[in-house]
């Protein structure tokens, strides 16, 4: 066999390599192991700083909110409850996105006005959102709706097109969930089918609202309800908007962005976020 002479810079670069192994995981698992063997390979130089990889998004910018205290506290929250479904993922992107939206809302509630989730599970997001910012929420009086049938087992559509058996991210029931929440005196955990139980939210203006169904038709029926709710600066947050298998739902979405006359704003987490600012649109543009 043939001697090959590596150089010196590629030998630097496989040792780089080893030694950035532990990045090359993807929802906790290393790619040799994870069940796909085909990747797609993102080429970042070094001098750009170290990837960000996880939950559907790769890039070299900064994240530096991940460092803030603050930020922190709220993903510790929001990871103590995938660990409780026995998951590990790094969902800090989306997670910020969600404080993010939830906050931009806060910027024009008034009190009494509502905070509202469509498929809460065991209450990823919505601990993460609570522990960031309840303290505002207080102070202005919104209360928080929390809304699934809290069953184990998958609803809708999208069964069909799980990449797991095993549905870790639904509750096994309510009891643990309301356990959890009943920290915070203005969270209301609402078990049963929507779009039925939504009368328990009142009629309240909904200024944020958090769509995680996995169901297209169950997501169109509740936003026709609740698209009357929606007041000038409301925030509806979407969750699988963008993952591949959800085209059913992007479309939902769209369509409820286009009927509302706003722009829906896609992102690399699979999220969606809509701002809803009550200008009338016509085919020669704003009214």
């Amino acid at each position: 066999m043939k001697a090959v002479a590596l150089s010196g810079s590629v030998i630097a670069f496989m040792r780089r390599a080893l030694l950035s192994s532990a990045l090359l995981k993807h929802n906790g698992e290393h790619v040799l192991t994870y069940g796909s063997p085909k990747w797609y390979l993102a080429p970042f130089p070094e001098a750009k700083g170290m990837p960000y990889a996880a939950d559907n998004l790769a890039t070299v910018s900064t994240s530096s909110f991940r460092q803030e205290r603050r930020f922190q506290e709220a993903l510790d929250a929001s990871l103590s409850r995938w660990e409780s479904s026995g998951m590990d993922r790094d969902i800090s992107w989306r997670l910020h996105v969600a404080i993010f939206a939830s906050r931009l809302a806060l910027g024009s509630a008034k009190p009494g006005d509502k905070l509202i989730e469509l498929g809460s599970g065991r209450g990823f997001m919505a601990a993460g959102i609570l522990k960031y910012s309840n303290k505002d929420f207080l102070e202005k009086d919104l209360h928080f709706y929390l809304m699934d049938t809290f069953r184990p087992d998958w609803q809708g559509e999208n069964a069909e097109l799980a990449q797991t058996d095993l549905p870790l991210y639904y509750a096994d029931g309510p009891s643990e969930v309301i356990d959890y929440f009943s920290r915070y005196d203005n969270v209301e955990v609402v078990q049963g089918k929507l779009p039925g139980t939504l009368r328990q939210t009142g009629e309240a203006k909904v200024i944020f609202l958090h769509v995680d169904l996995n169901s297209a038709e169950a997501e169109q029926q509740c936003l026709e309800e609740l698209g009357s709710r929606l007041g000038s600066r409301s925030v509806v947050l979407f969750d699988d908007s963008t993952n591949p298998g959800c085209e059913r739902q992007l479309q939902v979405h769209r369509d409820f962005a286009h009927r509302m006359g706003a722009t829906l704003l896609e992102l690399p987490t699979g999220q969606a976020v809509m701002v809803w600012t009550a200008t009338v649109f016509s085919d020669s543009g704003p009214s």
